[in-house]
């Protein structure tokens, strides 16, 4: 699978998540998304950078997880 694939999987999951959270639909979302004067916009750029920034850190916590890991073995 090439990067950009992988990425654009990621992206339209953190979508979802955002129009769940939401409550909205996925479309709405996307909308919102790149509508700056749009009903949910401020709402679902906050809720992504967090999805995002979560994202992130857990992704982090493995990384730290795994080489505390291959120090102990």
């Amino acid at each position: 699978m090439e990067l950009q694939e992988i990425n654009q999987k990621r992206r339209r999951g953190d979508i979802i998540t955002v129009a769940e959270i939401l409550e909205i639909s996925e479309s709405n979302t996307r909308t919102a998304l790149t509508r700056i004067g749009s009903k949910h916009h401020s709402e679902v750029v906050a809720l992504l950078t967090r999805v995002i920034r979560i994202r992130e850190m857990l992704k982090k916590e493995q990384e730290v997880k795994k080489i505390n890991r291959s120090f102990l073995n």
